[in-house]
């Protein structure tokens, strides 16, 4: 859990320097829906809940972290970075073209 969340805080910034650009990705082609989040919100939301939970394991004063703790934040983690990975990629190309 705690590398978990060290991962998180070394990759944070370029997150959200260039969530924008991210966010633009993951909403070309949506409509939005009247009373509902973007596509963009949804996915932000996400990501700032699994690093929410990742940091129960920098404070085992106040949190017990069990393995499966651990292996929830380690799959949710690789999974969400690796889609917004995928979309800061696509951000870059279409600055590019």
């Amino acid at each position: 859990m705690a590398q978990c969340r060290a991962a998180w805080k070394s990759i944070q910034t370029s997150i959200t320097d260039n969530w924008a650009d991210i966010s633009s990705v993951v909403d070309f082609g949506s409509k939005e829906e009247d009373d509902e989040p973007k596509k963009s919100v949804r996915v932000e939301s996400i990501w700032k809940s699994v690093l929410k939970f990742t940091h129960t394991g920098s404070h085992p004063e106040f949190y017990a972290a069990s393995m499966q703790d651990a292996e929830l934040a380690y799959e949710m983690s690789c999974s969400i970075l690796a889609y917004i990975s995928r979309k800061l990629v696509d951000a870059e190309r279409r600055k590019t073209k």
